[in-house]
């Protein structure tokens, strides 16, 4: 009778090496990062095609505009705001001249720009200055967030605003109330 060739059979001290199994694992690993990825694409996709709440636009009453120089700044570059008073009347405009807001995770909050509310910190109530039918009034914003960490060597600690997209903001006097007035939205890159 003739003999079959047999493939050497493994011993204790040699494993062979499952391709096979290897292979499933692989592509079952593969699936689940491309999983993985795909989700984390979608969600970010959403946040940023959400659209935000309309920036108010002002009232024929109101008729003051507040507007950026740019829609695009680089980060830490100064961001020039300006008011305008585009009715045919004098308008009264509250200091603390101006606020920020961020639109983050589908809402817009705000900014701190100043470290007034801080704990032990004492501000002046809000003064107001008028501005004249035609007149414009510019505001510098350093880019920079305040917080109300405090250290004594070096005063309140400050940190760079994040990329992002943000608005200002300004109150206007509207008879006996004020009213939050919005820039055109702009980002930070």
């Amino acid at each position: 009778m003739p003999e079959v060739p047999t493939q050497p059979q493994p011993t204790s001290n040699q494993k062979s090496i499952n391709w096979k199994r290897i292979l499933i694992i692989a592509v079952i690993g593969a699936v689940v990062i491309g999983v993985g990825v795909l989700i984390f694409l979608i969600i970010q996709q959403k946040e940023e095609t959400t659209t935000p709440p309309k920036t108010p636009t002002p009232s024929t009453s109101d008729k003051v505009g507040v507007t950026t120089n740019k829609t695009e700044y680089k980060q830490g570059e100064e961001a020039q705001i300006r008011i305008k008073n585009i009715s045919s009347e004098v308008r009264t405009v509250y200091r603390f001249d101006f606020g920020i807001e961020r639109f983050e995770r589908r809402h817009w909050s705000m900014v701190r720009v100043n470290v007034c509310g801080c704990p032990g910190v004492a501000c002046e109530a809000p003064e107001s200055y008028s501005l004249e039918p035609g007149e414009t009034h510019e505001i510098m914003w350093d880019q920079e967030e305040r917080t109300c960490e405090y250290d004594d060597e070096s005063g309140f600690k400050n940190k760079s605003a994040s990329t992002g997209k943000y608005r200002a903001y300004i109150y206007l006097s509207s008879g006996s109330t004020m009213k939050k007035m919005y820039s055109n939205e702009f980002r930070i890159k």
